[in-house]
């Protein structure tokens, strides 16, 4: 009995660990036969007085890992340049070009929110992981938008990443 209490605590370390991951979706694609899978979104920017918010999920398409990145606003918005920067505590800008995304009016050109998916290199993967950011920039038609990353945060990013890692 005492030899399974200390193996008991022992791995609860590692439980606690593993719950710390939530997934909105597993799945594998029927057709493809790739693995799917998507994190819950975390909070990652809110500035609640002023209406913005920002969630960070980890995407799993095969072997192809990404951001997700939702900007939310409380009022309709467009974007009007291709970038989305992050900057970290050591004042380093890592950007990230806006190809395509999924607003909250398809066929519109303002949304209340806009999603992106950020395919990663390894590098990238990496420096996101081992990062802590403070601010999020993107640039609207009515100009640039920065919203704060609370220190309670700014991990967010690394932990939604490291969640699909272990798929």
């Amino acid at each position: 009995m005492k030899k399974l209490l200390l193996l008991f605590i022992a791995l609860s370390p590692l439980f606690s660990i593993a719950q710390k991951c939530k997934f909105e979706k597993e799945e594998v694609d029927p057709f493809t036969k790739e693995q799917i899978v998507l994190t819950n979104a975390e909070n990652f920017g809110v500035e609640n007085w002023k209406r913005k918010w920002v969630n960070v999920q980890g995407f799993k398409k095969g072997n192809q890992n990404f951001l997700r990145m939702t900007v939310l606003l409380g009022h309709p918005f467009a974007i009007d340049n291709s970038e989305i920067w992050l900057l970290d505590k050591q004042e380093n800008i890592t950007k990230f070009s806006i190809s395509e995304f999924k607003t909250s009016n398809p066929g519109l050109s303002d949304a209340h929110y806009i999603q992106y998916n950020f395919p990663l290199t390894v590098d990238q993967l990496a420096n996101l992981i081992d990062n802590e950011f403070t601010f999020v920039r993107f640039q609207t038609t009515d100009g640039y938008v920065d919203v704060e990353v609370p220190k309670k945060r700014n991990d967010k990013i690394g932990k939604v990443l490291n969640c699909i890692l272990e798929k």
